[in-house]
């Protein structure tokens, strides 16, 4: 009876997977006609050898992984985890939260295979070498759009023979409208004025309805970021704050950070951009 229960398990985990897997590309069909009918045509989305993430995860554990990357802290701890990921302990990665909370992660990480036991009380990271927390980030932020705002999007998007070149963080496809949004990982020390040149740029060959820059820090914005952004458009458009740390440019291109909570930040960026294009006659 065990043995049955658990075949009985694994095919419904099957199906659910080949459902979610149908679903997903018949909303992604919409959001690839919508780049092609602006003459781009995709050369790459969705890689995944850049992701923490092992490929054997079942969709309950990858509902439980997006579930603890909403945490700021959580996010932190992967950095530092990716930082040290040939050899680590639990006392290596408590600059960003305490010593208890350290342990936990590293349990939860154990249990989806992301990391392993190495050399006594060490641990290591199974994906490696693994160069950076930026392409699981854009996994997540792609999450965020499908599972938070019920859109089709994908992420780590490559096009051929655009003007700028370059890679596209996520794009999203919401009510119709194609929204971009870059992520960085690195704090605002660490983002310099091309970087911005080369999203607006990218902006430019893609014509997004709306376009979002966003950092994930806590950090001011208006700090380094913003003063880019000025730098870069030279007075022919103004950078307004829109609340606390987000601000736009004509209510299309935002500047966003993850403060209070990176999903409720790029909520309140949907809801302006939406205000502000409302017309009444």
């Amino acid at each position: 009876m065990a043995e049955e229960i658990d075949q009985l398990k694994r095919e419904i985990q099957a199906l659910k997977r080949h459902l979610k897997l149908l679903e997903e590309r018949f909303l992604k069909d919409a959001l690839t006609r919508t780049l092609s009918h602006r003459g781009l045509t995709i050369f790459r989305k969705n890689p995944t050898h850049n992701l923490i993430l092992p490929p054997t995860l079942t969709l309950d554990e990858i509902d439980q992984f997006y579930s603890k990357m909403r945490r700021y802290s959580f996010r932190l701890f992967l950095r530092d985890v990716i930082a040290r990921q040939e050899s680590f302990m639990a006392k290596d990665l408590t600059r960003y939260c305490s010593s208890q909370t350290a342990r936990r992660y590293i349990k939860f990480l154990l249990s989806l295979n992301i990391i392993e036991s190495w050399n006594k009380n060490s641990y290591r990271l199974r994906n490696r070498p693994l160069y950076s927390f930026g392409g699981t980030l854009e996994w997540f932020i792609a999450q965020v759009f499908m599972r938070e705002f019920h859109c089709p999007a994908i992420y780590g998007v490559k096009f051929r023979r655009t003007t700028h070149g370059g890679d596209y963080d996520v794009i999203a496809l919401l009510d119709g409208q194609l929204v971009y949004t870059e992520v960085k990982s690195s704090p605002p020390k660490g983002i310099e004025v091309e970087e911005v040149k080369a999203f607006l740029g990218r902006t430019e060959d893609l014509s997004p309805q709306l376009a979002i820059f966003l950092v994930d820090t806590e950090l001011r914005m208006k700090d380094k970021i913003v003063p880019l952004f000025e730098e870069t458009l030279k007075r022919s458009h103004m950078v307004n704050r829109l609340v606390q740390e987000l601000f736009h440019i004509n209510h299309t291109i935002f500047i966003v950070n993850s403060k209070k909570d990176i999903i409720a930040n790029i909520r309140q960026v949907l809801r302006d951009y939406h205000t502000s294009q409302k017309t009444f006659g």
